[in-house]
């Protein structure tokens, strides 16, 4: 597989087997780094230059539950070890359908009926 990386790194326009990958470029700009990291005595030694991007959950509640250290919170937008893939806007809708249905002031008994069945995650999101 060494030999792949560096072949393609060295001539990518004649060595095509980057154009396979799911996206293309990234292959390529990672086959570059591998290439130069894999010529160093020590490979781990070497820093990589790529950008890595990280898809958070919900980014700003997992600043807040991580300066709160609130473990609950950490679950929900996966910062906590948890049995499945937390999912915060779920649990928010949880709460508001529950007080929709629940809701028992007078002035607001209206207001809750006309959202009952229109509120979603998308809506939360």
């Amino acid at each position: 597989m060494e030999d792949v990386i560096h072949r393609v790194a060295e001539d990518p326009s004649n060595n095509l087997e980057w154009l396979q990958a799911e996206s293309p470029w990234q292959a390529l700009a990672v086959i570059f780094e591998l290439s130069e990291a894999l010529k160093m005595d020590n490979p781990e030694d070497y820093i990589g230059r790529l950008h890595v991007h990280v898809d958070g959950s919900c980014n700003g509640m997992q600043h807040y539950a991580a300066f709160g250290r609130d473990s609950n919170g950490g679950r929900q937008v996966n910062l906590a070890e948890s049995d499945r893939p937390g999912d915060v806007y779920t649990a928010i809708l949880k709460f508001v359908i529950r007080d929709i249905e629940g809701e028992k002031d007078p002035a607001m008994i209206e207001i809750a009926e006309s959202l009952k069945g229109k509120v979603t995650r998308k809506v939360i999101k």
